[in-house]
């Protein structure tokens, strides 16, 4: 096969792909209608990928309404994620195996989504939530909380699956792994490889700095509609939202 031929299918096969996503996020409006107020007034737990969680006892979760993300389910922590959300076509490629494997109802932002649909004739069973997305965070003049519209896009998983709570009714949501930090290990597992990590200090400090601010504009929101999100990760950087220890929330004693 020449290379102009090659091209021509490929481009065709992307066209087919896109036509084929966009069908699926229309359909899937409806269901997202439907997450409106779900769990009000409940609360949640997001567990990210940072390598704090080498340092937290996840066990105590069992009882609790669980946000797993990204590469999350290669840990084999043992506790049931009552969602699982994911964007990043690249962590896609590498885990969809194993992330297809939980019982769970999947979140997929566009970028997944495109990645599930080119598979979804293997996965049958399978009929994840998929979010378009509106404009970036960062450049909203305002912010529209009907997700139906899209997600604003942000940096990390986090922040798409706090639109997607704060949609829900929670009105607490804590949140685990998320260190915020590129000083030294990324994940939990260090055979994990980040591919958003910035390369330079400059680049570092930029991306956090943009971070922080997004999270600033969604604790905006939750406060705005009396909710509250907590960080409750084990050290890290992140000082946006207030800091509480997992074993008092879960005692009742903080």
């Amino acid at each position: 096969m020449n290379e102009k031929l090659r091209k021509i299918l490929l481009k065709a096969f992307d066209e087919e792909i896109e036509s084929r996503l966009c069908k699926r996020l229309k359909d899937n409006i409806p269901r997202i209608k439907d997450l409106r107020d779900l769990h009000k007034g409940q609360r949640c737990f997001i567990v990210a990928t940072g390598p704090s969680l080498k340092h937290t006892n996840l066990s105590l979760l069992k009882d609790e309404i669980v946000f797993g993300i990204n590469s999350l389910c290669t840990g084999n922590f043992g506790i049931k994620y009552k969602y699982y959300a994911i964007n990043d076509a690249k962590v896609w490629a590498i885990y969809y195996k194993e992330i297809l494997k939980e019982d769970t109802t999947f979140l997929l932002g566009r970028s997944s989504a495109k990645s599930f649909t080119t598979i979804a004739k293997r996965y049958p069973h399978i009929n994840p939530i998929c979010f378009d997305f509106n404009k970036k965070l960062l450049d909203a003049d305002v912010v529209d909380e009907d997700i139906t519209h899209g997600l604003y896009n942000t940096r990390q998983i986090v922040g798409l699956t706090l639109q997607i709570i704060n949609f829900m009714g929670f009105d607490e949501v804590y949140l685990l792994g998320c260190d915020c930090d590129y000083s030294g290990s990324h994940h939990f597992d260090d055979s994990v490889y980040d591919f958003q990590s910035p390369t330079s200090q400059k680049q570092v400090s930029s991306y956090w700095q943009g971070t922080f601010k997004e999270y600033e504009i969604i604790k905006s929101i939750f406060d705005k509609n009396n909710r509250k999100i907590f960080n409750a990760t084990v050290g890290g950087q992140l000082e946006v939202f207030d800091r509480v220890k997992l074993e008092d929330v879960l005692s009742k004693n903080w």
